[in-house]
């Protein structure tokens, strides 16, 4: 609730909820998972903050992705892929723009797919240098993502969800930020 107080946050996610609902909800909830991943951390309040700032507008670039591509039900084409993986550079640009913001949100909001291994996009942004905050949006990204119902893909269940973020450990996700994601949801997630 503390970054709802952010005229620049409210601004973006009215941004975001003015194109697309289901983005809009998913940024709200990774905002929230990170902030209280970071929280279990024992992170200061203002990187919690920052962290539910860059947890919210993470996907604002979507808002520049067209709704065709965005909520396509089947498999994207190589050609539709390539233009969704714009989304981190386009919100990026978007939060440099807003006034308040502090550049950390853009670097977050530009590095939300770079991977834990640093092999994913954009691929000009690889040899940017890591930042523990990014993969905390990455974690909390990945099991918002997963649980939730979308155009393209059923959800799985909470506990099937922390099953997955535990492969995905060491290679795309933090392995240590994904125990404490796991400590942190407890054994039975709510859902």
């Amino acid at each position: 609730t503390i970054t709802l107080q952010d005229p620049s946050t409210l601004l973006g996610l009215s941004m975001i909820k003015d194109y697309d609902n289901y983005t809009f909800n998913h940024c709200v909830n990774v905002g929230v998972l990170a902030m209280a991943l970071g929280a279990t951390l024992g992170l200061d309040a203002p990187t919690v903050r920052d962290l539910g700032i860059a947890g919210q507008l993470h996907d604002i670039g979507k808002t520049r992705i067209p709704k065709n591509i965005l909520n396509k039900p089947g498999k994207l084409s190589s050609i539709e892929f390539e233009e969704m993986k714009r989304h981190p550079e386009l919100g990026a640009g978007i939060i440099r723009e807003m006034e308040g913001l502090s550049p950390l949100i853009a670097q977050i909001v530009l590095g939300h797919h770079l991977f834990f291994n640093r092999n994913g996009y954009p691929d000009w942004a690889r040899s940017l240098p890591g930042n523990r905050l990014i993969d905390i949006i990455a974690v909390a990204d990945t099991y918002d993502a997963i649980t939730t119902l979308r155009v393209y893909q059923h959800p799985i269940t909470p506990r099937a969800a922390l099953d997955e973020l535990q492969k995905q450990a060491g290679s795309l996700l933090d392995d240590k930020l994904v125990a404490s994601f796991l400590k942190m949801m407890g054994k039975y997630p709510v859902g």
